[in-house]
């Protein structure tokens, strides 16, 4: 359970630790089970939707992060090697709700570039220690809208995803962020 939970870093350390004589065979089975880019991480709940699915039938998932934001060439790259139409925001790029909750309306209600029946949202979010309140609301809106949305959709077509990404630091003195939505 530790060893799904660690992260790439610490796995590649542990050769330099009193573990390193287990170290071949630690990484081996850190990286048979765990999904090491978001391009794997995507491509995996894609194929297995029962991961994240709630009760709207909407995919809604949390990962977290030591990168930083995505640039536009690496969202196509997303898009291109997953076949999916995803669009990108950054919360910190909204100054008020009503933006936020607009950049939602659109993103369910157009039509997709692609001819995957399948839309992804990335929400992004720097020093996810430091705006929790901020990934709380953020989500709570989202979830609200993703009601709205079904209920005026039952039969849509499309499967959402909304995947929110949030940027930790490598280290935090003070660390209140907690990675999971119960």
């Amino acid at each position: 359970l530790l060893l799904k939970m660690a992260t790439i870093e610490a796995v590649l350390r542990v050769k330099e630790s009193r573990l390193h004589t287990e170290a071949k065979s630690i990484t081996s089975e850190y990286f048979k089970f765990n999904l090491c880019t978001l391009q794997d991480y995507l491509k995996h709940i894609f194929g297995d939707t029962s991961l994240c699915t709630n009760e709207l039938g909407v995919h809604l998932t949390l990962a977290t992060t030591h990168s930083k934001f995505l640039s536009e060439k690496e969202v196509e790259k997303l898009i291109l090697s997953t076949g999916v139409n995803i669009r990108c925001i950054s919360l910190h790029q909204f100054q008020t709700e009503y933006q936020y909750t607009r950049e939602i309306q659109m993103f369910l209600t157009e039509e997709p570039e692609i001819g995957s029946n399948k839309k992804t949202l990335l929400v992004q979010c720097e020093r996810g220690v430091d705006n929790t309140k901020l990934i709380a609301c953020a989500r709570h809106k989202m979830v609200d809208e993703l009601k709205d949305w079904r209920e005026e959709n039952r039969k849509s077509k499309f499967e959402i995803f909304v995947v929110f990404l949030v940027l930790l630091n490598r280290q935090s003195r003070r660390s209140k962020f907690v990675s999971y939505w119960g």
